[in-house]
């Protein structure tokens, strides 16, 4: 039987609306009462037009009110302002920035296909944003290796993508064509289990398969699980087993968005769990990333405003200060290092990382533990800022690539230089192109959101080819 796993209002609103049953509800929405009744209990998400009916017959309220954004995002009841062409470069952007923190000797996964000639009990979806920092990704590789899982990792779109981009902005069909392949890879392989990375793949993958399950009356014919809760039951399996190299002395808080959906809050919550077993560290407990110092307060936001000073870029001045004070509330915390469920929190949170405030993801913590570690250029680069200087240190692995100088200083600039999204919300971004974060963006050459006719995808034909 499928879990809840999407969490919703639903109920709620309509006790409020004065309909006693689901039945009821059902029937005015013109939805089948069972199958209501799964979106009500949160094993099922609503496509967009059951959640218009529904918002419909609830008296027109806002789908705010049924669904938090990252699931309302998958319902497609509102589509992204964009298309796959900006995906694309947004793609290539993530992996073009990778070359400069990775030799192509350095890679231990695959960044295309990996075709069908391979055996696994696991196939771990490193997912496409997390290419900005690999060393999260070198690092997940050596940690399973030295857990002993059978895996193939690969990350990227072509090779690992969960297909919410194609979902979201493909042609109609795209994304089922594409899970299925995905998914008969995955048994080709004899694989049983699918990790995700990112927790948007985990959400998009979990929904889907909640689906399948309910419509075709049985299992998926795939376990899909988030990474962290995936590595704490492997490492609880384990237990004594586990062949721990050394102590690592850390007080550790656990940063997430538990807000944001139960994915998100179960693998926050699992990453104190997990990093409990590590030998040496402490766990101090949990850190809402929506807190007003947080980097990544942005990350996700709705419904309130964000503090102050998301609303212009720091002078460095000010980014000193920024850091010495969450250095001081971690610190009163009990904590002297932040770990982030997601990649993209702990990009942000390394631009404020100090020899005060250590920042590092759960996978590194057990990769000190398990001796397998990889050094992380991403917080290396946006500590010290100087593009100059990540250009020249890091000629060796871009020429490795066969990056050009010139694209090799494009990259640099944007990779230490703090762009738009590391302070505007996720809903300002995509919604106001008039916006200050839209322009900043546009001046920067990021992703625009769509049709601004400035940035570099909407400039530059070569960007909107696909990958």
């Amino acid at each position: 039987m499928t879990e809840q796993l999407i969490a919703n209002n639903l109920r709620a609103e309509r006790i409020r609306a004065g309909f006693e049953s689901v039945h009821e509800l059902a029937e005015r929405a013109g939805i089948d009462p069972t199958w209501c009744s799964y979106i009500e209990e949160g094993r099922v998400l609503a496509t967009g037009e059951e959640l218009d009916r529904l918002v419909t017959a609830l008296g027109g309220i806002p789908p705010s009110r049924i669904y938090e954004q990252t699931w309302r995002q998958l319902t497609l009841l509102k589509r992204p302002g964009y298309g796959m062409d900006t995906m694309s470069r947004l793609w290539r952007a993530w992996r073009d920035e990778s070359h400069l923190l990775m030799s192509r000797d350095e890679i231990n996964f695959y960044d295309r296909p990996p075709g069908l000639d391979h055996e696994a009990e696991v196939y771990v979806n490193l997912s496409c944003g997390t290419q900005r920092s690999p060393h999260l990704l070198q690092d997940t590789v050596s940690v399973l290796e030295a857990l002993g899982v059978s895996f193939i990792a690969a990350a990227g779109p072509s090779a690992g993508c969960c297909g919410k981009p194609l979902f979201r902005n493909g042609p109609e069909g795209s994304y089922e064509r594409h899970r299925t392949n995905r998914i008969e890879r995955s048994q080709a392989w004899g694989a049983t289990t699918h990790v995700n990375w990112c927790g948007a793949c985990q959400q998009t993958s979990a929904a889907a398969a909640a689906r399948q399950e309910l419509l075709e009356g049985g299992p998926p014919p795939v376990r899909e699980i988030q990474l962290i809760p995936f590595l704490r039951e492997r490492v609880g399996e384990l237990g004594d087993k586990v062949r721990w190299k050394r102590e690592v002395r850390r007080r550790v808080i656990a940063e997430g968005h538990p807000a944001m959906s139960e994915v998100h809050s179960s693998a926050q919550r699992d990453i104190a769990g997990l990093l409990s077993m590590v030998p040496g560290v402490e766990v101090a407990g949990l850190y809402d990333g929506h807190s007003d110092l947080s980097p990544c307060v942005t990350f996700g936001l709705e419904g309130s405003r964000p503090p102050e000073w998301t609303r212009r870029p720091e002078t460095p001045a000010e980014r000193e200060d920024h850091r010495r004070q969450l250095a001081a509330e971690i610190h009163s915390r009990g904590a002297d290092t932040v770990s982030c469920m997601h990649q993209t929190c702990h990009q942000k949170w390394s631009r404020y990382a100090s020899d005060e405030l250590a920042v590092v993801h759960p996978i590194s913590v057990l990769a000190e533990a398990l001796d397998c570690g990889h050094p992380d250029r991403y917080q290396e680069a946006v500590r010290h800022g100087n593009p100059q200087r990540l250009l020249e240190e890091s000629r060796p692995r871009w020429e490795s690539w066969g990056v050009t100088a010139e694209r090799a200083a494009e990259l640099a600039e944007a990779l230490c230089v703090m762009a738009a999204d590391d302070y505007a919300p996720i809903t300002e971004i995509d919604d106001d192109p008039d916006s200050f974060a839209m322009q900043r963006r546009v001046r920067a050459g990021l992703s625009c959101g769509g049709g601004c006719g400035g940035c570099t995808t909407h400039s530059d034909p070569a960007m909107v080819q696909a990958w």
